[in-house]
C-alpha cells in the first residue's frame, strides 16, 4: 500500500482555512480530502493528512506514507528511536492531538511501514 500526504493553509478575506488529502493506491487510487479544524497552519494540514491516512490504512499490510513535511519525518524518526516525546519542532503544542493520533496509528501497524 502507497499513500501520498499533502496539507495546506489559505487565508481569505473572512477566515483562515486549513485542508488536508492523501492518494492511496491499493490496487487502484482514491483520493481522500477533508478541512482540517483547529490552529490555522500548514504544519496542522500536512499532519492531519498523514494522521488520517494512517488512521485509515490496513494495520496488517505494509505501509509506505510519502510526505513533503520534514517535521512529521522528523518525529517519525525520533519515535522509531525510542527518544521521541511529543512535541514537534514548528508549533508544538498546537499540533499535539494529531500528533498523538498519527503514532497511535503506527503502533498498531504490524506489517513494515516506511
Amino acid at each position: 500500500q502507497h499513500v501520498w500526504t499533502d496539507g495546506s493553509k489559505i487565508d481569505t478575506e473572512d477566515a483562515q482555512l486549513v485542508g488536508a488529502g492523501y492518494v492511496e493506491y491499493m490496487p487502484s487510487y482514491e483520493l481522500h480530502y477533508f478541512r482540517v479544524g483547529g490552529p490555522a497552519t500548514n504544519l496542522r494540514g500536512e499532519m492531519a493528512a498523514a494522521a488520517r491516512a494512517m488512521v485509515h490504512a490496513d494495520p496488517h499490510t505494509p505501509l509506505t506514507l510519502y510526505t513533503d513535511c520534514m517535521a512529521i519525518l522528523n518525529a517519525i524518526s525520533r519515535w522509531r528511536r525510542g527518544d521521541f516525546q511529543p512535541r514537534m519542532e514548528e508549533d508544538s503544542e498546537k499540533h499535539q492531538d494529531i500528533l498523538i493520533d498519527l503514532l497511535n496509528a503506527l503502533r498498531r501497524q504490524t506489517a513494515l511501514t516506511l
